[in-house]
């Protein structure tokens, strides 16, 4: 329900002239009406502004069009002026716009009328002799009406006036009063908002059931102030998407605060190119979500546990880049981020890009181990295939080369350009570890060219300097034998494989990386016979059927 428009319709209905906004403390009953309010007076500025600009061009306006009129027609023109200035004057004197005059009063603490009557007449008029002039008056004793001869009968149509914080008025102020006030204001088609929550009324609140429908035409209950924030947002910020505005931007305290927040928002969603970027790769999402999210902490203190954790893939970027690019943004008086800062957060994305892909082939390794059935095959080979090329070797080690050729061995992958590019590559690190020459068969799988390759790396072979290019780390080995993630984890388990009965490993060796790694496993060290003869000797039988 959007409450903006329901306000502005109210305003322009000539049937309806009193509107009762209710909601608990803190929705954003009084924030939603400043809204409507600046909208009001900066169109009231316009045009005041423009009708001084046009009575300043007309006079210069004027003269040129004489000289024109002087030069074409020569004796004639003295007919045309006549015309001319008699047009100008209807034009002059025809209907202009009306400006509407906005009163807001609070009316906390108010204890009487002469309070409230003296603050929208004083606002309203804004003359100081009626200040004097009021304040010699007797309220205590003046009526409504008399209160309302002082105003011209026209002033009402032109006047909005918005009571707020009914709920905390005094005791000695009538509510009944304020609703009589209120009904004698729209019987001159004065438009009056009340603003209060209802159910904070105590014990005014049987009074205010009573005379309420007779004072209040409409009545719009604000819900929460999520509901207000959100149509905030998708008014003045419609051009960011919604996926990546934060969910904690709908619990901010402060909603003075939220215009700030959304200016933040545009310039980093223009500067940064969020929705730019976001069309072109949708994963991109946590990351531009968790940049908002910082930007909203510097505005708000909300008290939240590790923000990182719910963006699956944030804990590889460097946090350090995004804190310079928001601290950059306060420290520049809030218009725009400078462009090495930009350039830094361009690099980041590719690297952002690169760990999505990580993890997207770690979770699909572990798929195709947990749930074998599964064909991810078209999946793994299009994050090859589309990775960038100089982040090719950092992804084959990152997710462990032996798990590569334990999913080559289960899916075939197709030998184009891409993946003979990491066989090459798995083949180096091969080389460099002084893997056993049974797996370099296995990766080269009779191919020639990578046959070729290896060659030319044993030629050229020193453990030293191919250790430091090809940046070999020690794997993380998780030790939970039901969540096997890779060929590490698999060796770190054999013992227990090795344990289970011959049914149960028969059915493990069914998966068919599973499978792959103990084949690479037994191939690359034969002592591993010796170790596991259980799990060798139903491996081996295995094997001995399919050939």
């Amino acid at each position: 329900m959007d409450y903006k428009k329901q306000i502005k319709t109210f305003l322009e209905d000539e049937e309806n002239y009193s509107l009762f906004i209710n909601g608990s403390w803190g929705v954003g009953k009084t924030y939603l009406w400043k809204e409507i309010e600046n909208e009001i007076n900066l169109k009231n500025d316009q045009k005041e502004f423009y009708n001084r600009f046009k009575s300043n061009f007309n006079f210069f306006n004027h003269i040129l069009l004489l000289i024109e009129f002087i030069k074409t027609y020569g004796k004639k023109f003295l007919i045309f002026i006549v015309d001319y200035f008699s047009f100008c004057y209807f034009d002059k004197c025809k209907p202009k716009p009306i400006k509407k005059n906005i009163v807001y009063i609070s009316l906390f603490g108010k204890e009487h009328y002469k309070e409230i009557l003296e603050e929208v007449t004083l606002k309203t008029y804004n003359y100081k002799k009626i200040l004097y002039f009021l304040r010699n008056l007797t309220f205590w004793k003046i009526s409504i009406g008399a209160f309302l001869q002082f105003f011209i009968k026209n002033d009402f149509k032109n006047l909005i006036i918005c009571f707020d914080d009914l709920e905390r008025k005094s005791d000695k102020l009538s509510i009944k009063d304020i609703l009589g006030l209120i009904n004698q204001l729209k019987e001159e088609k004065c438009k009056v908002i009340l603003i209060s929550n209802e159910n904070e009324l105590s014990n005014d609140k049987e009074i205010f059931d009573a005379y309420k429908e007779k004072s209040l035409d409409l009545n719009i209950h604000i819900h929460s102030k999520a509901e207000v924030i959100s149509q905030i947002l998708k008014e003045k910020s419609p051009e960011i998407l919604k996926e990546i505005i934060p969910s904690l931007v709908y619990k901010i305290d402060n909603l003075r605060t939220l215009n700030k927040i959304i200016k933040a928002f545009k310039i980093f969603n223009k500067e940064l190119e969020f929705s730019q970027n976001l069309n072109q790769e949708k994963n991109y999402k946590d990351l531009f979500e968790l940049v908002l999210e910082k930007v909203v902490l510097r505005f708000e203190n909300i008290k939240i546990n590790n923000i990182e954790q719910k963006y699956i893939h944030i804990k590889y970027t460097s946090k350090q880049i995004i804190d310079d690019i928001i601290q950059n943004y306060f420290d520049n008086a809030n218009y725009f981020i400078s462009n090495d800062k930009k350039e830094n957060f361009k690099k980041e994305l590719k690297n952002f890009k690169f760990y999505v892909d990580l993890a997207k082939l770690k979770n699909l390794l572990k798929n195709s181990i947990q749930y074998p059935n599964e064909n991810n095959k078209d999946e793994i080979e299009k994050i090859f295939n589309n990775i960038n090329e100089e982040k090719l070797n950092d992804l084959v080690y990152n997710l462990g080369f032996i798990n590569f050729i334990a999913l080559d061995q289960m899916f075939h992958f197709d030998n184009n350009k891409r993946i003979l590019e990491i066989k090459k590559y798995c083949l180096k690190l091969a080389n460099v570890s002084n893997y056993d020459e049974k797996i370099i068969n296995i990766i080269c799988d009779g191919n020639e060219e990578l046959k070729e390759y290896d060659k030319k790396l044993k030629i050229k072979k020193t453990q030293e300097s191919n250790l430091d290019s090809c940046k070999l780390y020690k794997l993380e080995i998780e030790n939970k034998y039901k969540d096997i993630e890779n060929y590490a984890h698999f060796l770190q388990n054999m013992q227990k494989i090795d344990k289970l009965t011959e049914e149960e490993i028969n059915q493990f060796l069914e998966n068919k990386i599973i499978f792959s790694f103990c084949d690479i496993g037994f191939k690359t060290n034969e002592s591993q016979k010796n170790f596991y003869p259980q799990l060798y000797k139903i491996y081996k039988s295995i094997k001995d059927n399919k050939n």
